[in-house]
């Protein structure tokens, strides 16, 4: 099997799952309790809350160990809410987010609060003008997701996040970071952001386990989503998830040490993918941004008269894993509303397949993929209609 899924989950690292199971076999004690074990529980994870605050270039971040990035995306949306006691919030976002967020928004927007929606049609980029535009200075927070799932296209939130701040200082920038944490080098400091939302199970870490990071100035602000026992400092109650946190810190540690490889790894691989697809076929349009401006392991791209599904199976019986968008609405059987956002054709949208790499893809695989993609392509043609 060659899986080329890896922005719907990757496969997890030998080192995670054995500090995984050393928690639940051995270090499986309470991170509450106040005996000895339960004290060293906390400590472990008070050390990946460092690491996730480091890899994101500031000590002082704060961070909320979730569920994963949807928990993430929902309390820092929804936890804004109480802070405006009573008043009606001014919510930004872009029309090609996750649905963790887009429905958030949504459900904002019937409580009536009011969502203004970014044009995204230049290849996914948001353009600074457009949110000075549409900015006020009572606006409650922006969202913007920093790689897109779907076409991997990526944001310059340096100058997005100035933008924010000139324009309402008291406004909370928040970046939906699961796609790019650790694949995508980012400072929090950098950009101007407050909140910062990351998922293990995209890193090579378990599912199930994910975190919020925040500034102090957004840590003030936040209110909690759960109510329970108070813990990770009462906003995000229920028992710790030990033994995934852990293994999130393995993923995290594992970046660190390789990630620049890794990602260079993966835009050799997309390169040399994208290259050899548009040699050998006719027909083949990149969905989203030059593959050079991407993130290092998306791409997306149609094949012209083969509707996506198709390919999709066509590979699948070859050993192929790829997917036509994100995970959590492949089942919805319509074109892909990211794609549309960007300008794409709801033909050619219909025609999308979405490849993802991780650090364990290899060349062997690539070239592999390239042939069958080649000759799956070809047989499918053959079935066009004319």
């Amino acid at each position: 099997m060659i899986y080329l899924d890896n922005s719907a989950t990757t496969r997890v690292f030998d080192s995670v799952i054995r500090a995984m199971t050393c928690a639940m076999q051995e270090a499986y004690f309470n991170p509450s309790a106040l005996y000895g074990p339960g004290l060293t529980s906390d400590k472990a994870l008070d050390k990946v809350r460092q690491q996730i605050a480091v890899a994101l270039g500031d000590r002082s971040l704060q961070v909320v160990f979730t569920a994963g990035g949807t928990e993430s995306n929902n309390l820092a949306l929804r936890g804004l809410v109480p802070h405006l006691k009573g008043r009606k919030g001014h919510f930004i976002t872009t029309a090609m987010e996750h649905p963790s967020v887009a429905r958030v928004m949504e459900s904002l927007q019937a409580q009536g609060h009011r969502v203004d929606y970014l044009s995204v049609e230049d290849h996914g980029r948001v353009h600074p003008e457009q949110l000075e535009s549409l900015m006020t200075p009572d606006t409650t927070a922006v969202s913007i997701m920093q790689v897109n799932n779907e076409t991997g296209a990526m944001q310059d939130l340096a100058s997005l996040g100035q933008c924010i701040h000139k324009k309402a200082p008291q406004c909370l920038f928040h970046i939906d970071g699961v796609q790019g944490f650790m694949r995508e080098p980012i400072s929090l400091t950098q950009v101007g952001a407050d909140l910062y939302s990351l998922s293990a199970h995209k890193i090579h870490g378990p599912k199930g386990v994910g975190a919020l990071v925040m500034t102090p100035r957004a840590r003030s602000i936040l209110s909690p989503i759960l109510y329970g026992g108070g813990q990770e400092g009462d906003l995000r109650s229920g028992t710790p998830n030990v033994p995934g946190i852990l293994g999130l810190g393995q993923a995290v540690a594992a970046f660190t040490m390789q990630g620049a490889q890794w990602r260079q790894q993966m835009r050799r691989l997309k390169l040399h993918l994208v290259d050899e697809l548009q040699a050998q076929l006719t027909g083949v349009a990149i969905n989203g941004p030059t593959p050079d401006a991407g993130a290092s392991h998306i791409i997306n791209l149609s094949f012209e008269g083969i509707r996506g599904e198709v390919l999709l199976h066509a590979l699948e019986g070859e050993g192929v894993l790829v997917s036509t968008g994100s995970a959590c609405s492949s089942h919805a059987h319509k074109a892909s509303g990211v794609l549309i956002s960007q300008g794409v054709t709801p033909v050619r949208a219909g025609q999308a397949i979405r490849i993802s790499l991780s650090a364990m893809t290899t060349q062997e695989e690539i070239d592999t993929a390239i042939e069958i993609i080649r000759a799956q392509v070809t047989r499918l043609a053959r079935f066009k209609r004319r």
